[in-house]
């Protein structure tokens, strides 16, 4: 059996056993061959062969066991038996990236050394390089990985990734593009790439088309409030007011104490000039972070807006305290500000 088949050879040692035991059986009751039964040498024969049999396996199984402790071992096991193979090599080096990350990128060197092809090999590379923080490396090896394997599309969603956080903006939407183009794309990893091209054409000025491109997003169904939420500011951003408003309502939908959507929504009620429609996000935005100055700064300004006076000063003056505690004396000057303006008693 070879080692690159999905289930090792120690597995079918009680499955031999029982094919020779059922042979053994037929034989010893076949008339034409013993008449009524078979001798009883025969039988002692047989019984003898399959006891030695059943001592060499757990003799051969226990010598093995420690091959087949965990992953690593496995590997390291059949880099020994196999060291002409590339996928023993990638094996190790997978199982070595967390703990031993030196050792990891020699055996990915070993892999490719083998077989200089080795698509999965140099996107495993670069993802434990990125992760070492040499991000030129891994974007050499990220985009090898595509080259020799096209329909690779998890490295054409890393290399766009990395090329995004290095402002590199033309190779980034090359890269997320390279993705969309591969029919292989899953629908998630499809989500992935028109998120990661929506950031390039906002980081390009291009608010507009970045919208567009969520909303492909969220007409394929699926989407992540995150995705909602961003649609929403983006929305928001290019005065569509309504739109925005329901995009931060379906986000909501799926994840209703999320603090971000929250003050997003509440934010916008407010500067749309329904601040006692705005208090209820934004009281759940505070709750869920009781110290965030940007949601005590809105929720007081929407207390003092619709009216509740005492809740704003209340309010304002935790603000401010907080504010001076993080070293935002500014905010903490239009906190006070708030307070005076509510009134430092209660109101109506």
């Amino acid at each position: 059996i070879l080692q690159e088949a999905k289930f090792s050879e120690r597995y079918v040692f009680s499955a031999n056993l029982a094919l020779v035991a059922v042979a053994a059986a037929v034989l010893s009751r076949t008339p034409r061959l013993w008449g009524e039964s078979a001798p009883r040498g025969f039988q002692a024969a047989v019984a003898g062969v399959l006891a030695l049999t059943l001592v060499a396996a757990a003799a051969v199984s226990f010598h093995r066991a420690g091959a087949f402790r965990d992953e690593l071992a496995f590997s390291r096991q059949w880099v020994a038996t196999s060291p002409g193979s590339p996928v023993a090599h990638l094996g190790v080096a997978n199982n070595l990236a967390t703990a031993d990350p030196e050792r990891a990128l020699g055996h990915y060197e070993q892999a490719l050394a083998v077989k200089p092809d080795y698509a999965e090999a140099y996107f495993n590379k670069a993802n434990l390089l990125a992760d070492l923080g040499q991000p030129a490396e891994a974007l050499a090896a990220y985009r090898r990985a595509v080259e020799e394997k096209p329909a690779l599309v998890a490295a054409w969603l890393n290399l766009g990734e990395l090329e995004l956080r290095g402002g590199r903006n033309e190779a980034a939407e090359a890269a997320f593009r390279g993705a969309l183009a591969r029919p292989e794309a899953a629908a998630d990893q499809q989500a992935q790439a028109r998120r990661g091209l929506a950031e390039v054409l906002l980081q390009a000025g291009r608010p507009a088309a970045a919208a567009e491109v969520l909303e492909e997003v969220v007409a394929a169904g699926g989407a992540a409030a995150d995705t909602h939420f961003r649609l929403a500011a983006l929305r928001a951003g290019l005065g569509n007011r309504a739109a925005a408003e329901a995009s931060f309502r379906r986000g909501l939908e799926l994840v209703p104490d999320d603090p971000t959507g929250n003050l997003g929504l509440g934010v916008l009620l407010l500067t749309s000039g329904r601040p006692a429609a705005a208090v209820e996000p934004l009281e759940v935005a505070l709750r869920v972070r009781p110290r965030w100055l940007d949601a005590a700064d809105a929720l007081s300004a929407a207390y003092l807006a619709a009216g509740r006076r005492r809740e704003a000063a209340e309010l304002a003056g935790r603000g401010a305290d907080f504010a001076r505690e993080a070293g935002q004396e500014s905010l903490a000057q239009r906190f006070e500000e708030r307070r005076r303006l509510a009134g430092s008693a209660a109101g109506p």
